[in-house]
């Protein structure tokens, strides 16, 4: 994913700062991103179906991850704005996936 060697090729431009410098702003997430680190967390489980967070009726480790990524944020002062591309329009509107998105709602 992403465009390979683009970091190398911005790292003169970037500096790192606190999140909490942009206290009072919104800022927009590409929340498919951190869908995709946070399916790190149980590739094994995804790969082989062995989805153990659905017998425990508790929320996906990827969602978990998009919530506390979010939570980070909004812990800062930072309210986050997500979006997922590539799902449908209808789709869009329920949050992550139809998951809980309530506790970090702007």
């Amino acid at each position: 994913m992403g465009i390979k060697g683009l970091p190398e090729v911005l790292r003169p431009w970037l500096t790192s700062v606190q999140v909490s410098k942009y206290r009072g702003k919104r800022a927009a997430v590409d929340a498919y991103s951190w869908l995709h680190k946070g399916a790190y967390s149980c590739a094994l489980e995804l790969g082989t179906g062995e989805r153990w967070w659905a017998r425990q009726k508790r929320d996906a480790p990827y969602v978990r991850y998009c919530v506390h990524r979010a939570q980070m944020l909004r812990h800062f002062g930072v309210t986050p704005g997500q979006s997922i591309k590539s799902l449908r329009l209808e789709l869009s509107g329920l949050g992550f996936l139809g998951g809980r998105v309530e506790g970090f709602r702007g």
